[in-house]
């Protein structure tokens, strides 16, 4: 076989695993286009073509600044407090508990509020003119209207229990503990823009369902131009060790995990 055959073996081999990636990331969306090919040109082969049967519509430029050009409803103020305090806290408590501590049914309450699924976008109905045709619109759509949803199996509630008592024992890891304040800066950014909600640690066990994952540091280094170890200029960041379920900063994620923290 000569090279040149060779080369084409190859990218027909390539093209075919391509395709299957493809298929099977676009298989969710009912909304494709019949088909979908690469360019027969060697030199063209990363570049997608679609069948002459698909036309993008021809006023696409128009919707895309009928768009822009649209009103946005004023998100409402969220019921949280975003403050790393205690009265923040019991306020939090006092919001959970009047939704029966239930996460999903307190934050649906606040749906037009920034916590809200989409929020920080335009509405799907009014996105939809200029990407409906797209292949994942449907999918898109629907995390805008409903949130992201997570193929994740549930923890029995013999399991929740115990492993929230062994948290409450664990405590975070020693990266974390070692330096309070390092990670009370760390978690006050995520508090400040909306990613953690501060409780008191003493309510964990009124939320059903809740996971506590250990806090850590972590020091992040890169490499300058001669290969030596270097500072970043991000500095330390403090993960969430979700492979255990134990931890001593109290936190509640939106997603559903806590944080929960006695200071130490």
């Amino acid at each position: 076989m000569t090279e040149t055959a060779k080369q084409k073996a190859r990218e027909k081999q390539r093209l075919a695993t391509t395709m299957d990636q493809m298929n099977q990331m676009l298989g969710e969306c009912h909304n494709l286009p019949s088909t979908l090919f690469h360019s027969a040109d060697p030199e063209q082969h990363d570049v997608l073509a679609f069948p002459v049967t698909y036309d993008w519509p021809r006023d696409l430029l128009k919707r895309v600044r009928e768009v822009m050009v649209s009103s946005c409803p004023t998100p409402s103020a969220p019921e949280f407090h975003f403050e790393l305090t205690n009265d923040a806290a019991e306020h939090n408590l006092a919001v959970l508990a009047r939704h029966d501590f239930d996460l999903e049914k307190t934050l649906a309450a606040q749906k037009d509020s920034p916590l809200g699924p989409g929020q920080e976008f335009r509405p799907p109905d009014v996105l939809r003119s200029v990407f409906c045709l797209h292949p994942l619109w449907l999918k898109t759509e629907d995390i805008l209207t409903n949130g992201s949803k997570w193929p994740l199996e549930d923890l029995s509630k013999e399991s929740r229990i115990s492993n929230l008592y062994d948290a409450l024992t664990f405590g975070n890891h020693k990266g974390a503990s070692s330096k309070p304040d390092i990670l009370k800066k760390l978690v006050s950014k995520d508090v400040k823009y909306g990613y953690s909600v501060p409780i008191p640690l003493t309510s964990v066990k009124k939320i059903p369902g809740l996971e506590m994952a250990p806090m850590n540091i972590m020091e992040q280094n890169t490499i300058d131009e001669l290969g030596r170890v270097v500072p970043t200029k991000v500095g330390n960041g403090a993960p969430a060790n979700q492979s255990m379920v134990a931890s001593n900063e109290s936190f509640y994620r939106s997603a559903g995990t806590a944080f929960a923290s006695d200071g130490s």
